[in-house]
């Protein structure tokens, strides 16, 4: 089954000229004319500044504080995020100390604890230790190794 697309003279179709128009008009000549307005826009402002003209100067000042106040509202918002935490803190501070004692007089005493435990285990091993180093000494100095 053969469909019949309606052509052009050029053997393209009828939708895609349509196409190609619509994209000349509803692309390329906004696109360039915008071009064009910013380029010349850009030269008028050159031409403006050379003279030391006050328009300039207006102009000037105007994109300045179009450009700070986003920064500033920033800052603001910084700002605020700061001194929250800073009093998030110094309420924390009033509340901690007590406890923070407490935790350090546990942690002291399972320290103690620990140690005494491991002194403990450590006995035995120690003695044994200490038996064989004086009996080594003894068969040392018996066999004339070490003096008397």
């Amino acid at each position: 089954m053969n469909i019949s697309v309606p052509s052009n003279r050029a053997g393209q179709s009828v939708s895609i000229r349509q196409h190609q128009k619509q994209i000349l008009w509803q692309v390329w000549i906004p696109l360039s004319l915008g071009f064009l307005i910013v380029i010349a826009l850009a030269a008028l402002t050159i031409i403006g500044a050379s003279h030391g003209s006050i328009v300039v100067t207006k102009w000037s000042h105007l994109s300045l504080i179009i450009m700070v106040i986003p920064v500033l509202f920033v800052g603001l918002i910084l700002l605020t995020i700061i001194g929250a935490g800073i009093y998030g803190i110094a309420k924390l501070l009033n509340i901690l100390p007590p406890f923070t004692g407490q935790v350090q007089i546990y942690a002291q005493r399972i320290s103690i604890t620990i140690k005494q435990r491991a002194d403990q285990f450590l006995q035995p091993v120690f003695a044994i230790q200490a038996g064989l180093a004086a009996l080594n000494r003894f068969w040392a100095i018996m066999r004339g190794k070490i003096p008397a």
